[in-house]
């Protein structure tokens, strides 16, 4: 049996106590294990076997122990956006909500290895979608760093750009994000302290297409548009409004930037560095629950999303105007893609 890494490190007490939470169910094969559109209140472990994902019908992926599975279950009321069914025998464990919350409350440190695993699963799924969309043969291209022209016209659109020191009120903008609709107030101080406010003018590149990635902000107020490089002219794709959270995904996982975050004139931003992202990422009670919980929730709001596309993908692929609903598909995906990594 191996449980996906939620108890590694802990000592024999703090591993019973939490082990007192879960309740372990065996499975045979073709047996639904969680339902597309139900609203989920629970995570469960794979600890054996093979499972089937599926989305709308159609067959997205398949996963074997161990792993974690509908893990947004834990931090939000949303309806799950895939059926999982057992491909072989299956044991899971099972953690519901309430349990969760109540080690989390006693600070019991299996949660940052719960946090932990949840954030790793969901890099894993991002991933695993996109080695699907590559292998369909109409993935969305590496980014890379667009010519002199694109940032030209850029400049000629928004303006040149400049950005300064803004006192700011990094709480404020904290408390105005979904991400962290229901974080109590004393941890979301603490995380707001590594950011650092800046006012922008029109034009600033804040997250630059083909670049690494190793800033996310929060927007205060003010706007940013999401900026792709078409044959070197620039293709706004969305807008950003106050609250929103943007640049993370290359943070978690790596690799360069989809696209490019470009600030209108007045807009203030939180900027926090790797540095300050490492510190909450890692930290081990609430203020760390509280940071990972809000990227577990901008990771599971992408995925959603780009289950549901990747779906419609797979039954177009037999249709007679299957080429253009895919090219469709892969155009929103790239654009949902781009506002949360900022890239």
């Amino acid at each position: 049996m191996a449980l996906p890494g939620i108890f590694d490190g802990l000592n024999d007490i703090d591993a019973a106590t939490a082990k007192r939470r879960f309740t372990v169910k065996h499975a045979k094969p073709d047996q639904l294990l969680l339902g597309e559109g139900e609203v989920g209140r629970s995570m469960a472990c794979l600890v054996e076997g093979e499972v089937r994902i599926e989305s709308d019908g159609a067959e997205v992926g398949r996963v074997s122990a161990p792993a974690v599975l509908g893990e947004m279950g834990l931090f939000e009321d949303s309806a799950r956006t895939a059926t999982v069914t057992s491909a072989s025998p299956t044991e899971l464990w099972v953690l519901e909500r309430g349990g969760y919350e109540e080690l989390r409350d006693t600070l019991h440190p299996i949660c940052l290895n719960i946090e932990r695993a949840c954030l790793a699963n969901q890099v894993g799924n991002l991933a695993r979608i996109g080695a699907r969309v590559a292998q369909l043969g109409l993935g969305i291209p590496t980014a890379v760093s667009p010519p002199n022209s694109f940032f030209a016209a850029v400049r000629s659109l928004f303006g040149a750009g400049g950005v300064r020191p803004s006192k700011g009120h990094a709480l404020q903008a904290l408390l105005s994000s979904p991400l962290f609709a229901d974080a109590p107030q004393p941890a979301l101080e603490l995380v707001a302290e590594p950011f650092n406010a800046l006012l922008c003018e029109g034009g600033q590149f804040l997250c630059t297409e083909g670049e690494e990635g190793d800033r996310m902000y929060i927007l205060e107020s003010g706007r940013v548009d999401i900026v792709v490089n078409m044959d070197g002219t620039p293709h706004q794709v969305d807008t950003l409004e106050a609250g929103s959270a943007f640049g993370m995904v290359s943070l978690a996982r790596g690799g360069t930037r989809m696209a490019s975050c470009v600030s209108e004139s007045g807009a203030v931003v939180h900027e926090l560095d790797r540095e300050g992202w490492e510190f909450l990422i890692n930290e081990p009670y609430m203020v760390g629950s509280t940071f990972r919980r809000a990227v577990i929730r901008a990771f599971g709001d992408q995925l959603r999303y780009s289950n549901t596309q990747l779906a419609r993908w797979e039954r177009k692929l037999d249709d007679d105007d299957g080429l253009a609903a895919l090219h469709r598909a892969q155009r929103a995906l790239a654009s949902h893609d781009a506002k949360l990594a900022g890239g």
